[in-house]
C-alpha cells in the first residue's frame, strides 16, 4: 500500500491493504482518505473493503478492472495514457505489460503515479 498525502492534506491511498483500527487511526492522524486507487488488473483485492471505511473517497481504477469484477463500487476509470488524475498526483499507463495468470498471460494495465510537490 502507498499513501500520498497531497498539498491540501487529502491522502490517496494506492492499492490497499486489509483495514485494521490501527491503520484506520494512523492514516487519520496523516489527514484525511479522498481517493482509492487500485492501480492495475490484480491490486484491488481490498479496495472494496476502503471504500466502505471511507464512503465520501472517489474510488478509481485501472483500465478494465470494472470489466473483470463489475461488482466492485469503482467511481471513477483512470483515463489515457498519461495524465493527472488528482490536482497533484500524476499518472503513466503501462499498457504493455504483462503477467502470467491462472488463465495464460494477461494484461496488467499498470498505471504509475507521481507527484511533482511534496506536502511535509
Amino acid at each position: 500500500m502507498t499513501v500520498i498525502r497531497l498539498a491540501n492534506r487529502e491522502l490517496a491511498v494506492i492499492s490497499p491493504i486489509q483495514s485494521s483500527d490501527r491503520l484506520v487511526s494512523q492514516l487519520g492522524q496523516l489527514g484525511v482518505v479522498k481517493y482509492i486507487i487500485a492501480p492495475n488488473l490484480y491490486h484491488y483485492l481490498f479496495a472494496a473493503n476502503f471504500k466502505s471505511i471511507y464512503p465520501q473517497a472517489t474510488f478509481g481504477a485501472a483500465p478494465g478492472l470494472a470489466i473483470k469484477k463489475p461488482d466492485l463500487p469503482i467511481d471513477q476509470t483512470i483515463r489515457g495514457d498519461r495524465g493527472e488524475l488528482l490536482p497533484g498526483l500524476y499518472f503513466v499507463l503501462f499498457d504493455g505489460l504483462r503477467v502470467w495468470g491462472l488463465t495464460g498471460i494477461d494484461s496488467l494495465n499498470e498505471c504509475v503515479f507521481f507527484i511533482l510537490q511534496v506536502a511535509l
